[in-house]
């Protein structure tokens, strides 16, 4: 993932840098039903462009592909 971050996003800093690695993610990547599970890898839905709650992984594999330090918290908080 390294040469697409850095031709894709590589012009970018900081903030700004984070801010369209999301926005592009949330373009490009389908969610879909269905079309992940627990063995679903990051590259798998960066190649695959779909997949459900696995965007987030994609997202770190982008930051650290980017030297950005990231990691992945989850939580359950009732309404």
């Amino acid at each position: 993932m390294q040469s697409f971050v850095e031709s894709r996003f590589g012009e970018l800093q900081g903030g700004a840098k984070i801010a369209e690695m999301c926005r592009w993610i949330g373009e490009e990547i389908a969610y879909e039903p269905g079309s992940s599970n627990a063995h679903t890898t990051a590259t798998d839905t960066f190649v695959q462009r779909r997949g459900i709650c696995r965007a987030p992984h994609v997202m770190v594999a982008f930051a650290r592909a980017a030297t950005i330090p990231a990691r992945y918290v989850s939580c359950y908080a009732p309404a």
